[in-house]
């Protein structure tokens, strides 16, 4: 009887034999058995449950046990299948096997036997197929464990045919399964080395001296193959080290069915082999040609290493130094107060067993060179110990300090004089923490606020002396400077002991002061200079009223003068007067635009620059017949008020002299140092000799003042302009913003 009771779906459109048959099989319990009078329900059932065999009649209405087979077989291709009928017919034998049926059973005879037969062959055909189920199932799981293994593998059959590609392997290659999986011809060896061939997979099925000297070697452990090879080509070109194990597969009899290769990339192993291998060949050399002095003692300070800088630092060789007592190598105070008692200690800390295994200290020794002279030696000694940690031996490294004392002494003498230079310079000095205390102040930042010579260096509190509205602006510039260094410049109102405001230019910067981030000030009184700026500019606003009173009594008696001579022109007669009268007209008319001139540039740089949106300037442009395209960016233009001023001119400029003028064209060309703009049209451009003159004031076909004045404006914040365009090709504008008179908006 089998380990699990066999369900059976006996198919057969004669109700009676179905109930006799089921009898019969279900009379050991080994069967357990439904029943369907038609190819349909069959199939019906068939869908709704699981069977593990079909018996079925072949002659039956509507659908043939031929037919039933076909259809079972459509969806399933191991159920076993069993045509039991009375036809003998030698053509249904043939097609029922052809089409899939487990066995053909001739329907007559004898109950019992027939029925023992029937059973028998069910269970030759449930055995067969759980038999091939178990078997795929046991590929399946060797599939999915050759799958996931981490190390690329894959397998071969005798005859070199990929039976195993695992995932590994695809990530390894960037081939996948599908593309090697049932292929010969060494397919497998093309992702490694471009070429068919046989590798170490190979040997392991057939020895071949060829294939065993392509590698730099392999090592034999049984049947199992080692070894390693470097593919240039992995790794995007920069190679990888690869680690390769071969082994025979065996089927269940012993007998060798093909072979096996794992693949590991031990690149990373292979670098840290190497790094550690030059990292000691690095200790070695530091060991021997470093300046400080590695020595090792004994627990009874006799010297048994000494590196070769001892010869550099104390002018003995090894074997000298080696041979010298520490007695005389050391100055007897040094030896006596430093050496022996920071030795001593040491021991005396290892053996009461209070002592730290990384501990280390360091001390200060004098030392005798060979002349005789003082070498001062700083030294770290530490305990060397065995394996049960106990101390067998002291590491010294000792350095030369002589020159690094020098150093500090030199450098605490420059400090001095640079202390007394800051407490004597003119300017006020303050060093802030950045809670705004005066870590430092000199005499100078003392007599700004007033305070008397008793209170230099001492701690002052920004907050005592600064006016209302600069505090605040003081601690925002401070928490400026901590977060970015600055420099930073800054203006504010002091307010001295006696009460008195004084405005200051203080210049501010991240440095340390003795150990922790501080903001160095510098500062400036400039009352003074600001009080002569308020007086030019209230001497500039008298003028540009002076100027406007007489342009205006001018620009009236022009009108006058140009009445008169329209009168006058009326009543003239005489060529030669009417000609000298159209002189003096055009001279009045000359005047008028110089006068119109005179009060555009009295504004040039009366107000302060400013950031201006370069686009919103020339989207204000007049709306003239030759429309202007700015394909550019949002950036800002640190400028004149007056630079719209300059682009209508340019405009105009196109207007006036471009003559078939059909479109102008805006754009922009960050460069590394500058920003520089385009103002580009299609008309007749500008000849060579007139590209500088045409800036020239006076040059022209009308007044002359245009592009003179779209210099002058741009010149203000150092902005540049050139016409470089093709003569016949139109002109070109090259206006060049220097760095920092230009700003992206943020996105852009």
């Amino acid at each position: 009887m089998m380990a699990d009771g066999i369900r059976v779906l006996y198919v057969d459109d004669d109700p009676s034999l179905l109930d006799i048959g089921k009898l019969f099989l279900e009379e050991n319990r080994e069967f357990s058995v439904d029943c369907a009078l038609s190819g349909k329900e069959a199939l019906i059932r068939i869908a709704a449950g699981r069977y593990d065999a079909v018996v079925s009649d072949y002659q039956m209405p509507q659908m043939d046990g031929i037919t039933l087979l076909k259809n079972v077989r459509a969806t399933d291709k191991m159920l076993p299948f069993i045509l039991f009928t009375g036809r003998g017919r030698e053509e249904v034998v043939i097609e029922a096997l052809n089409e899939g049926a487990n066995f053909y059973l001739q329907k007559g005879g004898e109950p019992q036997s027939q029925f023992a037969e029937l059973s028998h062959k069910i269970r030759l055909a449930v055995q067969q197929r759980r038999a091939e189920v178990s078997i795929r199932n046991h590929e399946r799981r060797e599939a999915d464990i050759i799958n996931f293994l981490p190390d690329a593998t894959f397998a071969i059959d005798t005859s070199g045919v990929v039976i195993a590609w695992n995932r590994a392997m695809e990530r390894m290659t960037g081939t996948t399964s599908d593309q090697v999986l049932g292929k010969g011809n060494y397919e497998y060896a093309i992702p490694f080395y471009h070429e068919r061939r046989p590798i170490l997979i190979n040997l392991v099925i057939m020895d071949d001296p060829a294939t065993v000297a392509r590698y730099p070697y392999i090592k034999r452990n049984g049947k199992t193959l080692f070894s390693e090879i470097t593919i240039p080509h992995f790794n995007e070109g920069r190679g990888a080290a690869l680690w390769f194990t071969a082994s025979p597969l065996y089927d269940t009899k012993g007998t060798v069915v093909g072979a096996i290769e794992s693949i590991r990339e031990i690149t990373e192993r292979k670098r840290a082999e190497e790094a550690l291998a030059e990292s000691e060949e690095k200790y070695r050399l530091i060991a021997e040609n470093t300046a400080d002095n590695i020595w090792i003692v004994d627990l009874d300070l006799n010297l048994k290493y000494l590196s070769t800088s001892a010869k550099m630092m104390r002018g003995f060789s090894v074997e000298d130094a080696l041979s010298v007592p520490l007695e005389q190598a050391m100055t007897a105070g040094s030896l006596n107060n430093a050496t022996l008692m920071q030795l001593e200690d040491e021991m005396a800390n290892k053996v009461s067993g209070t002592d730290d295994h990384d501990r280390s200290v360091s001390f200060i020794t004098e030392d005798r060179g060979t002349d005789g002279s003082t070498i001062f030696i700083e030294n770290t000694i530490s305990l060397i110990r065995d394996a049960d940690h106990k101390p067998i031996g002291i590491l010294g490294i000792s350095r030369d300090i002589s020159g690094r004392l020098r150093a500090e002494n030199d450098l605490k003498e420059t400090k001095l004089h640079l202390r007394s230079l800051v407490d004597n310079i003119q300017d006020p000095v303050i060093i802030l923490n950045f809670s705004g205390t005066a870590l430092y102040n000199n005499r100078a930042a003392g007599l700004l606020v007033g305070i008397e010579d008793s209170y230099a260096g001492k701690p002052l509190d920004i907050a005592l002396f600064l006016d209302e509205p600069s505090r605040q602006k003081a601690y925002a510039d401070l928490a400026a400077i901590a977060k970015d260094g600055g420099p930073l410049t800054s203006e504010y109102g002091v307010r001295t002991v006696s009460g008195e405001i004084c405005l200051v230019e203080a210049v501010g910067i991240r440095i340390t002061y003795e150990g922790q981030d501080a903001d160095l000030v510098t500062l400036r009184d400039i009352t003074e200079r600001n009080s002569a700026q308020a007086a030019l500019a209230e001497a500039n606003r008298k003028l540009n009223l002076l100027a406007g009173i007489t342009r205006h009594d001018v620009l009236n008696k022009l009108m006058v003068l140009s009445g008169s001579l329209t009168l006058l022109k009326r009543q003239m007669t005489e060529p030669v007067l009417t000609a000298l009268v159209k002189k003096a007209e055009d001279a009045a008319t000359a005047i008028r635009r110089q006068i119109e001139f005179t009060k555009t540039y009295e504004n040039l740089g009366a107000c302060s620059p400013q950031w201006q949106d370069l686009r919103q300037v020339i989207g204000r442009l007049p709306k003239i017949l030759i429309p202007v395209q700015a394909d550019i960016p949002a950036v800002e233009i640190f400028a004149d008020p007056m630079l719209e001023l300059v682009f209508a001119n340019l405009l105009d400029n196109t207007q006036r002299h471009g003559e078939n003028v059909s479109s102008v064209l805006v754009t922009l060309d960050e460069k590394p140092e500058d920003l520089v703009i385009f103002w580009n049209d299609d008309g007749v451009g500008v000849p060579e000799d007139e590209k500088e003159k045409i800036f020239e004031r006076g040059f022209g076909k009308n007044t002359g003042l245009g592009l003179f004045l779209v210099r002058e404006i741009l010149d203000i914040t150092s902005i540049t302009i050139q016409e470089t365009g093709e003569p016949g090709k139109g002109v070109r504008f090259e206006m060049t913003v220097p760095k920092g008179m230009y700003r992206f908006s943020p996105g852009e």
